[in-house]
């Protein structure tokens, strides 16, 4: 209907930087004719993000450590040891069940 009164514009794009894949190379202030890297920024806040993740990430590390205690438990497989202990020649009285329960407690 009113398609006269909008120009039509052409393909749109939209510039994204893009990360280095190494370290920018800093210019040198005498040579003119070089421009510096337009995406250092972003290397720089990528390198100083990693930087602050490895940090945070580090008390976690002390924090599995507190769980060793427990490995024998993950380690514990539940279908695997009822079943050897309904395999036994004899079934397992209460008492045995309940000592064992204590002692994996």
């Amino acid at each position: 209907m009113l398609k006269q009164l909008f120009k039509t514009q052409g393909k749109k794009m939209l510039k994204a930087p893009l990360r280095p894949r190494s370290r920018p190379a800093p210019v040198d202030p005498n040579k003119k004719s070089l421009l510096a890297d337009e995406n250092t920024w972003l290397w720089e806040a990528f390198a100083s993000l990693e930087t602050a993740l490895t940090a945070a990430i580090q008390p976690l590390y002390e924090y599995v450590e507190t769980f060793g205690q427990f490995e024998e438990e993950f380690q514990l497989q539940p279908d695997k040891y009822v079943k050897e202990l309904d395999e036994g020649d004899e079934p397992v009285d209460a008492e045995a069940l309940r000592a064992d329960i204590y002692r994996n407690r």
